[in-house]
């Protein structure tokens, strides 16, 4: 009796913890369920289903990156020059699953 339903207890231990993910409050979540976009989940604790669901972690803090400088032209001909340095996306699901090509 032992020997049958400890490998069960053990599998159900292991499936119930390689289904909980703590994300941290800057993380989002995108959960795609056999490939296909079903949600976003937010941060805490996050259940998904192991062998049906793929989770995806998404950093939504603010990153910066350097580029060179442009030069804007205004109006009375004058020009001065621009630096956009911040990327900031409030869409988890745009970060996670757009394609640069």
């Amino acid at each position: 009796m032992l020997t049958t339903v400890l490998p069960i207890v053990i599998a159900i231990v292991f499936l119930l913890f390689s289904a909980l993910k703590v994300l941290n409050e800057y993380e989002r979540a995108v959960v795609l369920t056999l490939g296909r976009y079903t949600g976003t989940k937010g941060p805490g604790l996050v259940i998904i289903i192991p062998g049906l669901q793929k989770m995806l972690r998404v950093d939504m803090r603010t990153s910066r990156f350097s580029i060179r400088p442009a030069r804007l032209t205004l109006i009375s001909s004058c020009t001065k020059p621009v630096l956009f340095p911040f990327s900031r996306s409030k869409s988890a699901p745009n970060l996670a699953l757009r394609s640069d090509i």
